[in-house]
């Protein structure tokens, strides 16, 4: 057995676990950086084409090495074209939800967080961490919270 069999492939002749994980960074990363750069000119500020640019290059990798190095179908990774694709989804993420709903809801019965208000109102001045536009814009800051709306040099 010569020793690149040993280093980089198993007795089976796949690659070994390792030289995966690197193959895959190199593929992505090779793939992605350029990809994200060229989003990034395209579209500054906007997150949602940078994260689906990172998607693409994650989903390049995986077809790669799924093809070449497993010599498997793409369909092998779980990601099929079949009629109860969308069932699965729509199930999964009720799930998902579900459970952070129960999250959320054990934490506010144990106290953990309290719901005060939905953001619809405009703040109170001295009862939030906020200070009034007229204080923050003259560089003083707020009193006290009984003296709400009057600013003090600090």
């Amino acid at each position: 057995m010569s020793l690149f069999r040993m280093i980089f492939l198993t007795r089976h002749g796949d690659l070994r676990a390792l030289w995966r994980i690197v193959a895959f960074v190199v593929i992505a990363g090779t793939v992605g950086v350029p990809l994200t750069l060229l989003v990034s000119e395209a579209a500054p500020g906007v997150v949602a084409a940078q994260m689906i640019s990172a998607i693409t290059a994650v989903a390049v990798a995986t077809f790669v090495l799924t093809r070449f190095a497993h010599r498997k179908p793409f369909t092998a990774v779980g990601l099929a074209i079949r009629p109860s694709i969308w069932r699965e989804l729509g199930l999964g993420l009720l799930i998902g939800f579900l459970m952070m709903a129960g999250i959320f809801l054990v934490l506010v019965a144990l106290g953990y967080v309290t719901l005060v208000g939905r953001g619809l109102t405009r703040p109170v001045w001295g009862r939030s961490s906020s200070t009034p536009p007229s204080c923050s814009d003259s560089g003083r800051s707020l009193r006290s919270s009984r003296s709400a709306g009057t600013c003090s040099r600090r």
